[in-house]
């Protein structure tokens, strides 16, 4: 019995489908994250060759990302039908921020006492940068939020602009009544097509994520890792902590959810973070993982997810805590001191 060339055509589709697209995400993700280690450390600095495909992928992620956040976040007002309920789930979005950003920072400053990553370090050969820019005032950056082009923030991935615009856009559409329907019905159709669009992203993250940690991985080794063992440590424990502890705890006492099933539904954006390290390339996938995977509606992730991208960084607070102790460590040691003749 022979097989057509129809058939033939059909039967490598199927099993690439089922040893592929079968596999859930995040496994493919950590399948190519462990790969691309390997083989980074194998293939050494040539890993950068293929550097270009992982480039293209953290690219393709911010190609949606101010585009989505937009539609997203009118869509999401749209449905609140009630203004009202914007201002109860923002209050309480971001006393949860300045909550857990607080807790952050506590930790990586009680590790760093801990641990002393900075105790012995050398700073005697290092060279000050020259050229920092001056800090910018308050004022300064509440004029930001305001766009004087709505289209040029978007243009330019000014994200907390495109928020502000968003929200008061969305605002008016939801109090315009019949009239504004057409328009909202174009947002949530629009919303709808972004979020199938991450997810066709999405696809290509376990090949993004190879090259990505094979180029790291060859170009900088496990040597770069050794001089800031202590340093790297004090940063994934305190991460650690701050997640199990602190999150899963709120996860648990304020959500009242089980743990570890909600840790295991966002495996696929703690993955595509931890590779790019870009909490505005993982902001797409976070909202394809919040309604795919936690069943959160739209008006709540669509307005939450992106403030939280500008306002609440839990690693960059932690990161801060302990590199400010760490700086005082290094500087108090005695090889950091100037030698007396």
């Amino acid at each position: 019995m022979t097989l057509d060339s129809d058939s033939a055509d059909e039967r490598p589709r199927g099993v690439v489908h089922r040893y592929w697209f079968g596999i859930v995400l995040w496994k493919r993700i950590l399948l190519a994250l462990v790969l691309g280690a390997v083989v980074g450390l194998i293939w050494g600095e040539g890993a950068g060759q293929i550097r270009w495909l992982g480039d293209l992928f953290v690219r393709l992620i911010q190609m949606v990302v101010a585009p989505l956040v937009f539609v997203t976040i009118v869509s999401g007002v749209i449905s609140l039908s009630d203004p009202k309920r914007l201002g109860s789930i923002g209050v309480k979005a971001v006393s949860l921020y300045v909550l857990t950003s607080l807790t952050a920072v506590g930790v990586g400053l009680t590790l760093a006492l801990l641990i002393q990553p900075g105790a012995g370090v050398d700073f005697s050969d290092a060279i000050p940068r020259e050229g920092l820019e001056a800090a910018q005032p308050f004022a300064g950056l509440i004029e930001m939020i305001v766009p004087t082009n709505p289209i040029a923030a978007l243009a330019s991935g000014q994200i907390l602009a495109v928020i502000f615009f968003a929200l008061i856009l969305g605002a008016a559409i939801l109090v315009s009544g019949e009239a504004g329907k057409p328009l909202a019905d174009v947002f949530n159709s629009a919303a709808e097509a972004m979020l199938k669009l991450v997810g066709f992203i999405m696809e290509v993250a376990p090949f993004g994520v190879f090259a990505l940690i094979a180029w790291v991985m060859g170009t900088t080794g496990l040597s770069a890792f050794v001089n800031v063992a202590l340093l790297a440590l004090c940063v994934v424990v305190g991460c650690l902590i701050q997640i199990l502890v602190f999150q899963g705890g709120i996860i648990k006492l304020f959500a009242r959810l089980p743990v570890w099933p909600f840790f295991r539904d966002v495996t696929d954006a703690a993955l595509v973070a931890f590779s790019t390290s870009s909490s505005s390339a993982t902001l797409p996938v976070t909202m394809a993982v919040a309604e795919g995977n936690l069943g959160i509606k739209k008006p709540v992730f669509s307005t939450v997810l992106p403030l939280g991208m500008t306002v609440s960084m839990d690693g960059t607070a932690l990161y801060i805590g302990i590199l400010a102790v760490f700086a005082a460590q290094a500087s108090a040691s005695p090889s950091a001191r100037p030698t007396t003749p």
